[in-house]
């Protein structure tokens, strides 16, 4: 493929949130192959659509010295199933492809397998660029001990340089024994963490600055849970409980965090009955 773009459309109505990340935006990525153009618009992800990907990836052990839940970045094998998965569950329909007899691609009956294997895990991976990207030397716990800050870098389109969102601000609760009893096997980095973070998140966290929902800011914990990036919960939780616990490097010893599998991944084209590239 010669070129990718991802475009993130915010939602119209609501109050003055340009500089709030949108976490509900519409999502498409384009991608260029041939001298054609194709196009891939997806729902949004949820956290059980997170899992089921996490749950796909084929890892490795993680290194022992490279502190908690580094294996998150640093142990994936190969995560085309991953990407299989999660394109499967929120594609909503394309454009470009052409269909011998006419029909719609989401009309056939292999959709949405009757896309290129290729095209699905590229357009897969460039998904989940739209939880962005986060320079670890942004990525602190304020002096309250209690609030884990971050800038959050967003590629869209074909702009040079990344969207930058600052002021990304999550404050939680103190944890009791049961959390660090959660939190201390899941730093292990295996598929089934994932949901232990997410849980963990949820049960300790009370309130976020720099997001949006529907043009508004996210003001409850219900709206919180339900609402942010899956990406988001993971690096912020592990990066509190693992400063609390002692762990100078944070947990996450990486100089730039993103969902485990974007750079691991090798691209395996697949011919594909009843779509003509």
């Amino acid at each position: 493929m010669e070129t990718t773009a991802r475009t993130i459309e915010s939602p119209e109505g609501g109050c003055d949130t340009k500089d709030l990340f949108p976490l509900d935006a519409k999502r498409s990525v384009t991608l260029q192959s041939g001298g054609k153009t194709y196009r891939h618009f997806f729902r949004r992800i949820t956290v059980a659509d997170y899992e089921i990907y996490f749950k796909k990836l084929s890892l490795e052990p993680p290194d022992e010295d490279c502190g908690f839940a580094s294996s998150f970045q640093s142990n994936v094998v190969n995560p085309d199933e991953g990407f299989a998965a999660l394109y499967a569950r929120v594609i909503e329909r394309v454009e470009g492809y052409r269909v011998r007899d006419g029909r719609e691609p989401n009309d056939l009956p292999n959709w949405p397998e009757c896309i290129p294997l290729e095209h699905r895990l590229r357009a897969a991976e460039l998904l989940l660029d739209f939880s962005g990207r986060v320079p670890m030397e942004t990525l602190r716990v304020e002096a309250d001990g209690k609030s884990v800050s971050f800038v959050l870098l967003v590629d869209v389109g074909e702009q040079e340089q990344a969207t930058r969102f600052h002021g990304l601000v999550h404050t939680f609760r103190a944890p009791h024994a049961e959390h660090w009893r959660k939190f201390l096997p899941a730093s292990s980095g295996s598929p089934s963490s994932a949901s232990v973070l997410h849980a963990l998140y949820d049960d300790l966290i009370e309130c976020v600055q720099g997001y949006s929902v529907a043009g508004r800011p996210l003001v409850s914990r219900e709206v919180i849970v339900r609402e942010m990036d899956a990406f988001h919960k993971q690096i912020t939780v592990i990066k509190l409980l693992s400063a609390l616990h002692g762990d100078d490097g944070g947990g996450l010893r990486v100089r730039t965090a993103s969902i485990a599998g974007r750079s691991a991944r090798a691209i395996f084209p697949v011919a594909c009955p009843g779509i003509a590239n």
